[in-house]
């Protein structure tokens, strides 16, 4: 492992190592081949940030990093504080190279890297608060002086910070770095020899400033040389001092005046006709989308695209140097080509644009999915300690195959593979709530309460459209058979149906395949359990119900169980996703079949409308021998005088509660009803006795 100007010791002194394209796949989520950088704090302690340097560049992208990771300063390690000279730099390796030579530098991204929405980044901010430098030096490329992006983004670094221009030769070594190898031991003399100039916020008086300082460097007997110099007067042509500049230009190099004019002449038409803008602002263009109302950017490369309004998306191509008839063209080409029918983040899609059914979508950030790493059971992770010890081993096994269905379904949305509706129920103070956070963890990141939209309390849902996980947490339910019911029918309809109306405040719902994975924690007290849904053979396969036994964090009594849970995420990811689950709990439709608890069909019930029934029913059997036989309305009568039935209005209430009764497994009453005279159904009650013998 080599770069220029730096030596493999400080290479290996940053962490800074060679990774194959599965190692950057788990650092960055690219899979190609680089030179990763970790980013450190100004204490040289390690942060979560880091960028990847390409062994083979995709186009002009040298460098990659983690999506919606943002933009970040980088600080080499060894920053002294109250320096003389601090040098800001682009790039990471000149800054290190700088740096190791004792001259202290910062780097940063690109020309633009050193701000945030026009204001100097809150990181350099602090570094410079931190390291109290006595003077501020802007160290550009050798060949920026002919480029006039560099000239736009430094008058608006001058306006913000006191920056002098550090100036490479045009015709030497391209960076700091480059220079640094090419000097060797005459490094120090060379860069402290190398011209020093204030920056200027105008534009055009810091071009003259700098052709002044490079112009023994130019021969402009090369045509690319002549066309860069045209280009850049041009771009500035319509600035005031530019005409006089370009005379002076003519004079200070002994170009011909009427070839030189001609070709500035070009620069500028094209300038005005929209055909030539700032590299920066036509990044900008290619990084935009609207969907007719507001207009969304990935304004530095984050792989985070910000909502902006019509203006302020306008202020930014100006920021960026392009002129009016420039903003213009460049709305009307977004609004042609880049027309969306929906923005915002989309549950278990990765950001960019994407073809939902006749739908263009723009998904705006992305979830973080955590990929697996090889080579441990499940069970010698510190997740997977917790989960067994809070569910037993047995019931684990249904976990690990719901869990490894839900990253099937991320992995491939197209597909819209189902799961199960999770349910955790136990005593308090289990810690049933932090395993709901390891399935969020597993399943990118992002979590969200739906309990308003299944009640049926609000039809507005944009906000669990941003979120993998859907997430009840000891959740709560009146006492209302008819509340119970309608939750459980939107559970069945979340994990059965395969498309939903997305439907934000203010706007049109539209329909899309959200991937979702609902769980609920619950509690075993009387409200808590009324919150679950009947079991019974319709939605028996779309439930997974797991007793909580005993506390998940009992194996670390008395420490942050998170902090040791976190570390051990890829290696239980990975686990999960080779994990061989046993054929006789194999599903084809849910990947593992449905199961509940006994514990948990006792609790269910005995908690429902029909376990108060079942109350009613046992006051009668205590009082009569025998059977019980009739039609709804004739037992309807005869049960009220054993108790009060207040949920039930009507016979034809009891007679749906028997229906449902005759269909449970853990009703303790045999329930069956046929057809009588008139068509008139007779329903016959008997105890079970422990047999499933037909109660006529």
């Amino acid at each position: 492992m080599q770069r220029p100007g730096i030596s493999t010791e400080n290479l290996t002194r940053h962490n800074i190592v060679m990774l194959d394209p599965d190692e950057a796949h788990k650092q960055v989520g690219v899979r190609r081949a680089g030179m990763y950088l970790p980013y450190h704090d100004l204490d040289g302690e390690p942060t979560k940030f880091g960028r990847l340097r390409l062994n083979q560049p995709a186009g002009k992208m040298k460098y990659t990093q983690r999506e919606g990771s943002g933009v970040h300063v980088f600080f080499p390690k060894g920053l002294p504080r109250n320096c003389d000279e601090l040098y800001i730099i682009e790039g990471e390796f000149k800054a290190i190279a700088l740096t190791e030579a004792g001259f202290p530098a910062i780097g940063i991204s690109g020309f633009y890297g050193w701000q945030q929405n026009g204001q100097i980044h809150p990181e350099l901010d602090h570094a410079l608060a931190y390291l109290n430098p006595t003077q501020l030096y802007w160290v550009g490329d050798s060949d920026t002086v002919l480029n006039p992006d560099f000239y736009t983004a430094t008058s608006r670094m001058a306006a913000k910070l006191p920056i002098k221009l550090v100036r490479l030769k045009w015709d030497g070594p391209k960076g700091a770095d480059d220079l640094r190898a090419a000097s060797g031991d005459q490094f120090d003399s060379v860069w402290r020899g190398l011209p020093r100039v204030q920056a200027d916020e105008d534009e055009v008086q810091m071009l003259e400033r700098l052709l002044e300082v490079h112009k023994s460097e130019f021969s402009f007997s090369k045509s690319d040389e002549f066309t860069k110099l045209a280009k850049t007067l041009g771009r500035f042509g319509r600035k005031p001092g530019a005409a006089v500049l370009q005379d002076k230009v003519r004079t200070m190099f002994g170009l011909k005046s009427g070839l030189l004019k001609q070709a500035i002449g070009e620069v500028v038409r094209a300038v005005d006709n929209g055909d030539i803008v700032s590299e920066e602002a036509e990044v900008v263009v290619q990084r935009s989308y609207t969907d007719g109302t507001k207009w969304y950017v990935d304004l530095n490369n984050t792989q985070r695209y910000t909502k902006l309004t019509l203006e302020s998306w306008r202020n930014q191509l100006a920021y960026f140097g392009a002129q009016s008839e420039q903003i213009m063209q460049a709305q009307a080409t977004v609004e042609q080509n880049r027309m969306v029918d929906f923005a915002g983040p989309l549950c278990g899609r990765t950001l960019g644009l994407h073809q939902e059914g006749p739908l263009q979508v723009l998904v705006t950030e992305s979830y973080q999915f955590v990929e697996g790493t090889t080579g441990r059971d499940w069970q010698d992770t510190v997740p997977g300690q917790y989960l067994v010890n809070l569910l037993g081993e047995s019931q684990c096994e249904y976990l690990l195959g719901w869990l490894q269905q839900a990253r099937v379904a991320m992995r491939t949305p197209q597909q819209n593979v189902p799961g199960q509706a999770l349910f955790l129920v136990g005593t308090v103070g289990l810690g049933k709530t932090l395993a709901q956070r390891i399935v969020t963890a597993c399943l990118g990141g992002r979590a969200a309460d739906p309990q308003n939209w299944l009640k049926g309390l609000t039809s507005f849902n944009s906000d669990l459209w941003k979120a993998e996980h859907l997430m009840i947490s000891d959740a709560t339910i009146q006492d209302d058979w008819k509340a119970r019911s309608r939750l459980t029918g939107a559970l069945k309809e979340v994990v059965a149906n395969n498309s939903f109306p997305l439907h934000a405040k203010y706007a049109e719902a539209i329909s899309m395949k959200p991937i979702w994975r609902l769980s609920m924690s619950a509690n075993c007290t009387a409200n808590s359990v009324k919150a679950l849904p009947s079991v019974d053979e319709d939605n028996q396969d779309k439930v997974l119900m797991l007793w909580c036994e005993q506390p998940g964090w009992e194996f670390q009594r008395g420490l942050e169980i998170w902090d040791l849970i976190e570390p051990d995420l890829e290696e239980f990811c990975g686990a999960v996703d080779g994990y061989n689950l046993p054929e006789d709990i194999q599903d084809v439709r849910y990947g593992v079949v449905g199961y509940v608890h006994p514990e948990i069909q006792q609790l269910v019930h005995g908690e429902s409308s029909e376990g108060q029934l079942e109350g009613i029913l046992d006051m009668y059997f205590v009082n009569n021998d025998g059977g019980l036989e009739g039609s709804a309305a004739m037992l309807y009568k005869v049960l009220r005088e054993y108790g009060p039935m207040q949920w039930i209005k009507t016979p034809r209430g009891l007679g749906m509660f028997l229906n449902r009764l005759s269909k449970s497994e853990a009703a303790k009453y045999l329930v069956k009803g046929k057809t009588g005279h008139r068509n008139t159904k007779i329903w016959a009650i008997k105890p079970r006795d422990g047999q499933k013998s037909n109660p006529w």
